[in-house]
């Protein structure tokens, strides 16, 4: 059963969660303004995953309330995104017949950190894909109904995508919302080339332009609409400080930028063979829909699903933004799947 956190002072005090060296068990956050039942937080399995090069993952399981589960849907979460954010995701899949699977990134949540000042740092993409299959081996060791279905948004949605290049058989179906696979702004072969620069002159663990300190308390650039969904995620960063992620790296942004070369390359989106559902949110000010939609015509495997009002973070819009999303999600799920409550198969 969940164990429920209660806040910590500003600035941070105590041991870092989630380090290979400690032993805390993992927990989650709450405040007075979630969204959800307590019941359905007090329901959830909570365990830290070991990962074999020995990062510690935070994982929050919930399982079906139906006799014959739907599946198990492993969600993906974009750039600094923590378990506590999705809160209202997982219970939407769980009232919808699914278990429901959401775990922190390495160097995101309380997951363990991968940069000392807690920025945005990944030491390559490949990390990511791995951590991601290793998660779904614990849903399998647990018992997790099958099939797996993929859901992961924008930084998520990348990896979920090279998921399904790379591992055909892991998911039975996915679905992707704004997934990075063309940053607004300067193009990918000119950021490319300039993140390798900056690479070489040895400033990987600097911010990247227009990144910093990533402060709950103060000014934030919304990427909804819904004021009442952005004030509840921000409240967890101010009840629990460790939960910040600051802002990007060069480190990371540049191997966004390779991820995403590698992703949109003609030939790999034709190896996807899993039925993709792409959810393209066509007012996103972060992820540019455009070259979203000439991936989705390079592969014969996605279904497009375009939202024309929609801001970057489609699973935290107003309601009928959302509902729009859903009713869409469960349409094709259904549509591509069969339930089994057996454990999910192997990747």
């Amino acid at each position: 059963m969940a164990t429920l956190a209660t806040p910590l002072p500003s600035p941070l005090t105590g041991p870092i969660p989630g380090q290979p060296e400690s032993h805390d068990p993992a927990r989650l956050v709450r405040h007075a303004a979630d969204l959800v039942p307590d019941e359905f937080l007090a329901s959830a399995e909570l365990e830290y995953v070991t990962t074999r090069d020995g990062a510690r993952l935070r994982c929050a399981l919930w399982s079906s309330p139906q006799a014959t589960p739907r599946g198990t849907v492993m969600i993906m979460t974009g750039y600094s995104e923590f378990i506590e954010k999705y809160y209202e995701v997982a219970w939407d899949l769980q009232k919808m017949g699914f278990a429901v699977l959401c775990f922190d990134w390495r160097g995101q949540g309380l997951s363990t950190r991968a940069h000392p000042e807690r920025r945005g740092w990944v030491q390559n993409y490949a990390t990511m894909v791995d951590d991601a299959i290793e998660i779904s081996e614990w849903l399998q060791r647990r018992g997790a109904p099958s099939p797996l279905l993929g859901l992961g948004h924008s930084m998520g949605g990348n990896v979920c995508i090279r998921l399904l290049q790379n591992h055909p058989s892991l998911f039975q179906a996915a679905v992707v919302t704004a997934p990075m696979l063309g940053l607004k702004g300067l193009p990918n072969w000119l950021l490319r080339s300039l993140t390798e620069a900056v690479s070489r002159a040895g400033m990987d663990g600097s911010f990247a332009p227009g990144a910093k300190e990533n402060d709950p308390h103060g000014p934030h650039i919304p990427l909804s609409s819904d004021q009442r969904r952005i004030d509840a995620w921000r409240s967890y960063l101010r009840t629990d400080p460790w939960l910040i992620t600051h802002g990007v790296t060069w480190r990371w942004l540049r191997e966004a930028v390779a991820s995403i070369q590698e992703v949109i390359q003609p030939a790999n989106a034709a190896r996807i063979t899993t039925p993709l559902l792409i959810a393209n949110p066509l007012s996103d000010s972060l992820v540019d829909p455009v070259p979203t939609r000439r991936f989705a015509d390079m592969c014969d495997a996605a279904q497009l699903l375009e939202v024309a009002d929609s801001e970057h973070e489609l699973l935290q819009e107003c309601d009928s933004l959302r509902a729009q999303f859903f009713n869409a999600f469960d349409a094709f799920i259904d549509t591509h799947t069969t339930a089994n409550p057996t454990a999910a198969d192997n990747p």
